[in-house]
């Protein structure tokens, strides 16, 4: 019940890209690394916590999420209400307490989650657009907490980046679990979308993530020749993905996109960002 209430590796991964802004925007002291990443930890926990309490009932109508301790009633309402909101708000303090700005923008990513995002995916597919928001901050909370400036063409960069890596993967996932989401009610536009037009959205958000990729190279990565060739060769990947064999025998074309590929792709644009 523990882990699919705290989802850890998802929560985990948020707390990660916080610390990779906090180092590529200067910050060399251990403690503060080490309560920027509590801090981002509690407050990613709180938030998926408060999520499934708001969304309770429409997990307990998907099978993916209907064994959740608050979809199938193991955890009551009012303590995963009340757990959700101490550990986000518990977090957002820590985080301020480390740097005002840093304290501020994990406010404003709460409540963007929480009051627009999950709300708005009721009504419209748009809401992918506050989703994707909210999953692009993270790292420009650790830039701040590290010193850096807001308005830093580094951190721009980094964080577009991150926003046109979440689209394809959200639309991704939303093919995929199209019946699922269908019976829930969320995303109604999508259920009315034929899947060979996701597949070209998907597509065209793939293409323009690859040409994206490559102000990695002109803002981040201009210090070192090496990095910046391997960052102009990492652009290649999401196009390349397109055309995996997989697609020849009859899959769709974004099947080279799916399950890790992406995963590593991001993985890897943030380890050439910590070596900048």
């Amino acid at each position: 019940m523990i882990r699919s209430l705290l989802r850890l590796p998802l929560c985990s991964a948020v707390a990660g890209s916080a610390l990779v802004g906090y180092l590529a925007a200067g910050g060399t002291s251990g403690l503060q690394a080490a309560w920027l990443g509590l801090s981002m930890l509690l407050a990613a926990i709180g938030a998926t916590v408060l999520n499934q309490w708001q969304e309770r009932h429409s997990d307990a109508l998907m099978e993916r999420t209907r064994e959740r301790p608050l979809a199938c009633g193991r955890l009551r309402p009012a303590t995963g209400l009340s757990l959700g909101l101490a550990l986000g708000i518990g977090g957002t303090l820590l985080a301020a307490g480390l740097d005002s700005r840093s304290g501020l923008l994990t406010l404003t990513v709460f409540l963007l989650y929480h009051l627009i995002y999950t709300p708005m995916k009721r009504r419209t597919m748009l809401a992918l657009l506050p989703g994707a928001l909210c999953g692009a901050l993270p790292p420009a909370i650790g830039w701040l907490a590290g010193g850096g400036r807001l308005h830093d063409p580094r951190l721009i960069t980094l964080t577009g980046l991150l926003l046109l890596w979440q689209i394809p993967h959200s639309w991704q996932i939303l093919l995929r679990r199209r019946h699922d989401l269908c019976r829930a009610g969320l995303f109604p536009e999508l259920h009315h979308l034929p899947a060979a037009r996701l597949q070209h959205l998907i597509i065209v958000w793939i293409a323009a993530l690859s040409t994206a990729t490559l102000a990695i190279s002109a803002f981040m990565l201009a210090g070192s020749p090496v990095l910046r060739w391997m960052g102009m060769a990492l652009a290649v990947w999401p196009l390349a993905a397109l055309w995996h064999p997989s697609a020849i025998k009859g899959q769709p074309a974004i099947a080279g996109w799916q399950n890790s590929t992406g995963v590593v792709f991001l993985g890897m644009i943030m380890g050439l960002v910590l070596l900048s």
